[in-house]
């Protein structure tokens, strides 16, 4: 298109070209669009709004502008059309990418993308566009309205839903509730008592799994409208002809991760568990909006997401002054945060998931001079991965980043190093990302750590606790079995007392959700009763699934449940935690009969099943993804899946968590090792090797 360009030169650095869509509420609404195109500075211009949206895939779909014909994908053509409709005259200026930038021309696409933070921060509204209402993706992709789809997970009923549930949330919160406690979380999915509570009317599964769709939307996912949509100073978010506000979307999004909702969401959308939840997405904008401007976290985003240093006012200074290493280390704490926020976006160059949020960060610190990096897209992913891993766990003052290296069987990249993250990897979830959750095995002790680069080796400093030696199921294989005998084996087979003085059924409980109920740790003792329960309810549906049918038989081969009663009757602290034969029996036959009389007595089975659904939610943000293990002195812990026998449990000098260390050459003399991943070790999270008489000892290790 040299020719529309040539007629709208980029005179000066700080040149940008606007967009006026032309507009008649006479046209017919799929009437070729016409827009005009113009030159103003940045420094000074008209105001003006910016569009966020989906490219999509391409298509031979077409608009005018200054009279000459320029192609656009189907779901620009939908956002201008939408934009256009029932306006009579232009609707003032936009900034559009895909038109406002000469696409053709690889110059002036690297200066315009630099400029991109301040077009978003500078712009009167950010529209956010995902798509017409009856296109679930929200990119174009559909071939026109799908009326099944439009009834099974109407975006209507989404948006409706989002209007009503968003401003309960802030009445309630205005009437002090908090949602970081339990008085969201302690009911069970769909509970007539949290709709009570929040002043709203029940609505059918149906809707939430509505909501689910909506909220997984392509806009939602994509790595660069992070910062779009963090630097607005209004975002406005329009689907179709519905328009919704960006707070009512948040305020419904902390709604799902507060009271725990969204695991069942999942389970509706995704049985296996591997998708981000539904609502992280728009709470993780909302963090970074908030750091962007170097402000404090607002208080509702509570526990789940802050900017990771509490007094940014301190922050702004110590940035200002470029004093002594505090800066150094809050720039690339600031790095880390905004990267690992971007993992859990796409991009279609997988070099996006490092450079967007460092976008954003640059535009974030420029009255700094901090001297951040731009892009560099002659490199390849792998580097770019390495060095920026490399620079944040050599300059910050922790190891945290080494929490975030997934599971290798989950990686998408095979040439990184071990302690190196795989940022393509969205569904990761590391301990220090599960909200409320905090340990520090060592309290704090000081880093060592150097990268070299040439070798992509990092040299720190660790200390050898125990090798893994036995494994219990993973919790992918326990949620679809139900069946809980492998475990009851399992602490039947350790001694009676844990090594710190619990009774061997309570620390398994415990490490099963990492002795964190979602809002304290160590885990309160009344969670024994919700384990309990918990045992009860996924025996029953081992079963007898969860099938209205009024032919269900009573079951009566309890012989095979035996264990249960072994385990349950070994001690008081036991028989707290872990149901016997005959509870087992009788919770399974009332659950028989609930599904023997049909859907009338569902809502009986809810309130029996609450206790369980607080022990399975906590089980889910821990356990999930992991698998459980046992060392050969006894420890129990979880680890990450591709955990092996023999495989070393170590704490590193300057990390929170301990971590599992595969040896590159045999013996603990070596000092050369593979990273597996962080570990959960039942009894030493919070510093109690510290009490000990038995004090660790530390040596030089090389990660590779």
């Amino acid at each position: 298109m040299a020719g529309l360009y040539d007629d709208c030169t980029l005179i000066h650095p700080t040149s940008v070209r606007l967009l006026q869509v032309h507009g008649d509420h006479r046209f017919e609404f799929d009437a070729e669009v016409n827009c005009t195109l113009t030159v103003h500075d940045l420094d000074k211009p008209p105001p003006y709004r910016c569009l966020s949206y989906v490219w999509g895939p391409p298509s031979d779909h077409s608009i005018k502008v200054n009279g000459h014909v320029l192609s656009v994908t189907k779901n620009l053509l939908g956002a201008l059309q939408r934009l256009r409709a029932g306006s009579k005259n232009p609707d003032g200026y936009l900034w559009v990418d895909a038109i406002c930038i000469d696409q053709s021309t690889i110059p002036e696409r690297n200066a315009q993308v630099s400029m991109m933070g301040s077009l978003y921060a500078q712009a009167d509204q950010v529209i956010a566009w995902l798509g017409w209402e009856w296109d679930r993706i929200g990119e174009g992709s559909d071939d026109g309205r799908n009326h099944e789809l439009e009834r099974e997970d109407a975006s209507e009923v989404a948006i409706e839903f989002i209007r009503r549930l968003g401003p309960a949330m802030r009445e309630w919160m205005a009437q002090g509730g908090n949602p970081w406690t339990q008085q969201l979380s302690q009911h069970a999915f769909d509970s007539p008592a949290m709709y009570t509570m929040l002043g709203i009317e029940p609505v059918r599964t149906k809707t939430w799994r509505a909501l689910a769709v909506f909220l997984h939307r392509r806009w939602f996912l994509r790595a660069w409208i992070v910062q779009e949509a963090a630097l607005a100073r209004s975002l406005v978010i329009v689907c179709g002809f519905e328009v919704l506000t960006w707070m009512d979307i948040l305020d419904t999004s902390i709604f799902l991760q507060a009271s725990g909702w969204f695991q069942r969401l999942m389970q509706l959308m995704d049985p296996m568990g591997i998708m981000v939840p539904p609502g992280w997405r728009p709470i993780l904008f909302a963090s970074l909006q908030d750091t962007s401007k170097l402000q404090q976290a607002s208080p509702k985003l509570g526990q789940l997401i802050a900017p990771p240093m509490r007094d940014m006012e301190a922050v702004a200074s110590a940035l200002q002054s470029r004093h002594e290493e505090g800066s150094d280390d809050i720039v690339h704490t600031l790095m880390e945060f905004y990267i690992i926020s971007a993992r859990y976006f796409d991009a279609g160059d997988a070099r996006d998931k490092v450079f967007a949020p460092l976008a954003l960060l640059r535009r974030s610190l420029e009255r700094y001079h901090t001297g951040l990096p731009r892009p560099d897209y002659d490199r390849k992913t792998e580097d770019v991965y390495i060095e920026y891993s490399g620079r944040m766990l050599q300059h910050r003052s922790e190891l945290s980043l080494l929490s975030h290296v997934e599971d290798k069987s989950a990686q998408n990249l095979q040439n990184l190093p071990s302690w190196c993250p795989d940022f393509t990897q969205t569904a990761h979830s590391p301990f220090s990302g599960i909200p409320g959750l905090s340990y520090d095995v060592m309290c704090s002790r000081t880093k060592l750590c150097t990268f070299d680069a040439a070798s992509k080796a990092l040299q720190l400093e660790g200390s050898y606790i125990d090798s893994v030696t036995a494994f219990g199921p993973d919790f992918t294989e326990t949620h679809r079995t139900k069946d809980f005998r492998p475990w009851i084996d399992l602490c039947i087979g350790l001694a009676p007392v844990y090594m710190n003085g619990q009774d061997r059924a309570e620390a398994l409980w415990r490490t099963l959700i990492g002795d964190f109920d979602g809002l304290s740790f160590p885990a309160p003792t009344d969670t024994a009763s919700c384990f309990k329960r918990y045992l009860q309810v996924c025996v029953a549906q081992h079963i007898h699934s969860n099938v209205v049918d009024p032919n269900l038989v009573q079951y009566t081969n309890w012989a095979a449940w035996s264990a249960f009663d072994t385990l349950s009757s070994s001690s008081e602290t036991a028989a707290a935690s872990i149901p016997s034969v005959r509870e087992l029996a009788d919770f399974a036959e009332f659950w028989r009969n609930v599904f023997v009389d049909g859907y009338g007595r569902l809502g009986e089975l809810k309130a029996e099943c609450g206790p369980s659904d607080v022990y399975g939610l906590a089980a889910g943000r821990v356990y999930s993804r992991r698998r459980f293990f046992r060392s050969r002195s006894g420890m129990f812990g979880l680890a990450p899946l591709s955990t092996c026998d023999d495989d070393q449990i170590w704490l590193i000098a300057g990390a929170k968590v301990p971590f599992i260390l595969r040896p590159v050459q045999t013996g603990l003399g070596g000092t050369n090792f593979t990273l597996v991943g962080e570990a959960y070790v039942h009894g030493l999270m919070h510093g109690e090797l510290l009490t000990r008489d038995e004090q660790p000892v530390w040596k030089s290790i090389v990660l590779r």
